[in-house]
């Protein structure tokens, strides 16, 4: 099953999920689950909040279809009393099928332990690329996200145990994390989530690469091994 991107998308854009099913090129029944920004929230992070993409109509839309929200809650600088002043956010979208995406371990531990309906998902921020890395973050984690490059990384999903595969998310397309060689960018846009100003880093400036664009992965290799989550990004 795959999860999408609400990325670039609007909510003037229309209803949300003919919209990810035409960026996507995926049934609707292939799609479990959507990701994206909804209210602002300083727990973001991955990249800059620049405006709601997920409606309270597009939510009541997902559940009517079965599908779940993914939250990337990926900042990683979460102190205690932003984690307690964010109990209502939580709260809100607190409910099975929907997952909180997280960089931080000691706040996946917290939402695990208070908001237990929820699927917690290491992101792929944190770069677990070995089976070792992958069945230490299990040990937290409901599901782990390898990073983009690791697609086509056939010896290390060969690597990774029969057992969590199906654990284990896999990018289906890939931008500009695919050819990026110093990810200075996401502490930056952590930071620039609490109050929504400040500096946002990129490597572009300092480390020049060739930047492919969007990449489409070939996934029969991944789908043969018995890897069944994918992540479609725009």
């Amino acid at each position: 099953m795959f999860s999408v991107s609400a990325r670039m998308r609007t909510i003037r854009d229309g209803d949300l999920l003919p919209h990810v099913v035409a960026r996507s090129g995926l049934n609707l029944d292939q799609i479990d689950s959507v990701f994206g920004f909804l209210e602002h929230t300083p727990l973001y992070g991955g990249r800059p909040y620049a405006a709601r993409e997920i409606s309270e109509s597009d939510v009541e839309s997902l559940y009517e279809h079965g599908k779940g929200i993914r939250l990337p809650l990926t900042n990683h600088f979460i102190e205690p009393e932003e984690y307690r002043d964010q109990a209502g956010f939580l709260s809100k979208y607190h409910r099975e099928g929907n997952t909180v995406i997280a960089v931080n371990d000691e706040f996946a531990r917290r939402v695990k332990n208070d908001y237990p309906d929820y699927e917690v998902e290491a992101s792929a921020i944190q770069e677990i690329d070995t089976a070792e890395k992958v069945l230490h973050a299990l040990e937290l984690y409901d599901s782990v996200v390898l990073p983009v490059r690791c697609t086509t990384d056939e010896a290390l999903l060969r690597d990774i145990p029969e057992g969590v595969r199906e654990r284990v998310r896999i990018f289906a397309s890939g931008g500009c994390a695919a050819s990026c060689p110093s990810r200075i960018c996401y502490r930056s846009f952590s930071k620039y989530n609490k109050q929504l100003s400040g500096e946002l880093l990129c490597s572009m400036e300092t480390k020049p690469r060739h930047f492919e664009g969007k990449v489409i992965y070939d996934l029969r290799i991944p789908k043969s091994l018995g890897y069944t989550k994918f992540k479609v990004v725009p």
